[in-house]
């Protein structure tokens, strides 16, 4: 077995990642209150002008460079860890044929945490710019799609997953999909994250590519930003909260279902054409003790704590908001 990244080590940078996340939350913060002493109409939708600038540094800056630092400084082999191998046609085919299916179910997972929380109060919508040229879609699917892509999925279906393999292949797919999910920060975008890095782990795995995953990851992004662009018109500029009627949810799980049962029969598929492909590590251990392994670590502690606290602060942020509203 080639060399692969510590655990312990790994978690330490999933902590160190956090830290540097919240320095640039913070950043931004400032920044917005500097802006407000200049008037309120420079404070006036900051975050959706700079977007894609914040995005940008988000993505190379504080996922990417440390991840490649990382690797470097451990002295690890990099095309081992990133899983820089061939991805095959018949595979990328497949991923490309289940994006969407893949995407209604975990647009379905999603719609479904809107829906029960918008009765606890008023959700603010997505800070997304949506696109208003076919330039700035272009631009959107570079920086929205193509850019997280590359950069998420080297931080976690790389370096962590190759890490959290030595517990088992399947076992790490779970793991890092947690990790991902977590990665969001966002309780109102945690369970479709979960799902999805449970369904591109599981590509990564059965090719043994990182390809597969920065595809799927790809495409999720691009129908996401696609549906937007061509749906532009009907985005009400005075609509500042999400609004899921009981109708909408109902569709919306539909098409979830006929999804998941197209996307279940694709990933049977997908199995069977990567068989000569997987290298699957057997578990070490039970559930249990993966589980008590995972989040007794101290870099993982504080982080599910500072997830928690981020998350009641959002609760308490949409409650608020909706008695204001």
């Amino acid at each position: 077995m080639s060399k692969k990244p510590k655990i312990t080590d790994v978690n330490k940078f999933f902590f160190i990642f956090v830290i540097l996340y919240l320095f640039f939350q913070i950043i931004l913060a400032l920044a917005v209150n500097l802006l407000s002493l200049y008037g309120q109409h420079y404070v006036s939708n900051f975050y959706k002008r700079n977007f894609y600038m914040i995005t940008l540094i988000s993505e190379y800056g504080i996922i990417l460079l440390p991840a490649l630092v990382f690797v470097y400084v451990k002295k690890l082999p990099f095309r081992e860890v990133f899983k820089i191998k061939g991805l095959g046609f018949i595979p990328a085919v497949l991923i490309i044929v289940s994006a969407l299916p893949a995407y209604a179910v975990a647009l379905m997972l999603n719609s479904i945490v809107l829906y029960m929380l918008q009765f606890f109060g008023s959700l603010p919508q997505n800070v997304i710019p949506v696109p208003q040229s076919f330039p700035e879609y272009l631009l959107g699917i570079f920086v929205i799609a193509v850019t997280p892509a590359i950069c998420e999925e080297m931080m976690h279906r790389g370096l962590f997953l190759d890490a959290y393999e030595r517990r088992g292949s399947y076992r790490a797919i779970a793991i890092t999909a947690f990790l991902f999910a977590i990665f969001h920060f966002d309780i109102t975008n945690f369970i479709g994250p979960l799902f999805l890095g449970v369904l591109i782990g599981f590509y990564v795995v059965r090719t043994n590519s990182i390809f597969a995953g920065i595809l799927a990851h790809f495409l999720n992004n691009s129908i996401a930003l696609t549906i937007q662009y061509f749906t532009k018109n009907l985005y009400l500029p005075e609509q500042q909260t999400v609004a899921i009627s009981l109708k909408d949810l109902f569709a919306v799980i539909l098409i979830g279902i006929t999804g998941f049962i197209i996307l279940a029969g694709m990933l049977t598929l997908f199995k069977s054409v990567t068989d000569n492909k997987a290298v699957i590590f057997s578990p070490i251990s039970s559930v249990g003790r993966d589980i008590v392994s995972v989040i007794s670590h101290w870099p993982i502690i504080i982080v599910l704590g500072i997830y928690l606290l981020m998350t009641v602060f959002t609760l308490l942020s949409i409650y608020i908001g909706g008695i204001s509203y």
